[in-house]
């Protein structure tokens, strides 16, 4: 069984799965669930026909949430929906809300357009509070529940998961299945001598937490990976599996995904999320290799880089 850190990230990656493929009236059932579990504001769920611009209501806080689960990527969708309910919602719910919470599954931020379209609300209806709620709000409420909340919100066992197919990578599945069961975390007072990712590297782009820890437990195993690549028949097995997951990360970046979101993301693109504890690990340090080889994150300038220049330091 995965350790509390790595149970934690195992769920995240999971839930990230299941908000890139919920979309619709499934997203607001998810967005429910959500909110259930948190016990959140006193929320109830307005039904979807005749909702007059609301998919819930917070009845303590003074809350208004309307749900958008992307099915595209043209923004002009997301700000009509936007518009759309927030007239709706001041038209037909005036006095019943004092907060306007816009709901989106997109990755990153708000879409600059999007953004737009909130400020220019926010100029029209100067005395109501309007909020977008975006992956990263929506991973903070779900990381805040227990393990037992975890499942229910995503309908299945940690260890299991038919979320997206097992098999992530085509170009990493053999190498997935040689590291599988391969690699341990060592205990905290096991770890003199071994080789660790550079600090100043991780700090650049923002890597703290449970991501960090992980990435420190598996590097001593990204030889491994280095080993299996030297061995391979096929020369073009590595720079495939390069192209392939620096791609991937390129597209998140330029999405606006932090680091987290970003990490969470390439798990469940090399392994998928059906993840056990051991194919964990083994996808962790599949990551971990690429990053030692400077294949995904971004290096640090100089080695006095001010740490809030990286590509997902805080605005």
């Amino acid at each position: 069984m995965p350790g509390e850190a790595t149970l934690e990230m195992l769920a995240q990656a999971k839930f990230y799965a299941k908000l890139q493929t919920t979309t619709d009236t499934a997203f607001e059932e998810l967005f429910h669930e959500l909110m259930a579990q948190t016990g959140q504001g006193g929320y109830m769920p307005v039904r979807s026909r005749g909702d007059q611009g609301a998919d819930g209501l917070g009845i303590w806080d003074g809350k208004l949430y309307a749900c958008y689960g992307s099915t595209t990527a043209d923004p002009s969708i997301a700000i009509r929906k936007f518009r759309t309910d927030l007239r709706s919602a001041c038209d037909n719910r005036g006095g019943e809300f004092d907060e306007f919470v816009f709901v989106h599954n997109d990755t990153g931020d708000a879409h600059p357009d999007l953004s737009r379209a909130i400020a220019q609300a926010k100029r029209d209806y100067p005395n109501l509070k309007i909020t977008p709620w975006g992956r990263r709000e929506l991973r903070n409420l779900f990381l805040d529940l227990s393990p037992r909340q975890w499942r229910r919100i995503l309908g299945s066992d940690l260890e299991v998961s038919a979320l997206v197919p097992r098999v992530g990578m085509e170009e990493v599945a053999k190498l997935l299945e040689e590291l599988t069961g391969r690699v341990r975390v060592a205990p905290p007072d096991d770890m003199s001598g071994i080789p660790l990712p550079k600090a100043d590297k991780l700090d650049f782009n923002r890597i703290a937490g449970g991501n960090r820890d992980l990435l420190v437990l598996v590097w001593k195993y990204t030889g491994l990976a280095e080993e299996y690549f030297r061995a391979h028949r096929d020369p073009m097995a590595e720079p495939q599996a390069v192209e392939a997951l620096r791609s991937r990360y390129v597209h998140l970046r330029d999405d606006g995904a932090d680091a987290d979101e970003t990490i969470s993301e390439l798990l469940v693109y090399v392994g998928g999320a059906a993840l056990s504890g051991d194919r964990f690990l083994a996808a962790y340090t599949v990551l971990a290799y690429f990053l030692q080889c400077c294949h995904i994150f971004e290096n640090p300038p100089d080695v006095g880089a001010r740490v809030e220049t990286g590509p997902h330091a805080a605005s």
